[in-house]
């Protein structure tokens, strides 16, 4: 096997140390993100004044930047969780922006099931895509609940992603 991937890819195939060192690189670049720029980010939102309207747009930016720093922290550190895990992290991470915002967030994730299976790349678009989800709806929709629905159908062989707000929704074009 060793041999036909180094014809396919002109590389041997990657060795445990290899990989440990990568995996030790990867933490190390995580915890510099969180102990610095997150740190930077905390410390700036302490400076602005909650009165001040202009202010409380720019302290509602840097929230969401620090939330998607988190959340790619997150996800340096747990390249492997499954798609329940994933969720479950950015559901921690925006709680306490929704709380802010007053938005309540009603959560039916299927965490039970075979949803539990799905890992690496697929965890990371399904994440990728909630985390927008939400960010457009604490940013743009004015809503006052969100709900985000996670499951599996069996019937169908498909995972069902859905999250919708009550907010004011996407202009209709004439």
């Amino acid at each position: 096997q060793s041999t036909t991937w180094s014809l396919f890819t002109g590389f041997e195939p990657q060795s445990d140390s290899v990989a440990s060192a990568i995996a030790g690189e990867r933490r190390r670049i995580a915890q510099d993100l969180h102990d610095g720029v997150c740190s930077q980010l905390v410390s700036i939102l302490a400076t602005l004044d909650s009165r001040s309207p202009q202010q409380q747009t720019v302290a509602m930016a840097l929230e969401q930047c620090l939330v998607d720093l988190k959340m790619m922290v997150d996800v340096i550190d747990d390249a492997d969780d499954s798609v329940i895990d994933a969720l479950g992290r950015l559901r921690y991470r925006v709680q306490r922006g929704l709380d802010v915002l007053g938005i309540k967030m009603r959560w039916a994730v299927d965490a039970t099931g075979p949803l539990q299976n799905l890992h690496g790349d697929t965890a990371k678009q399904v994440l990728r895509i909630a985390q927008e989800c939400l960010s457009n709806v604490m940013r743009r929709s004015g809503a006052t609940a969100v709900e985000v629905i996670c499951s599996y159908l069996p019937a169908e062989n498909l995972m069902l992603l859905e999250i919708r707000d009550n907010g004011n929704g996407i202009p209709r074009r004439e």
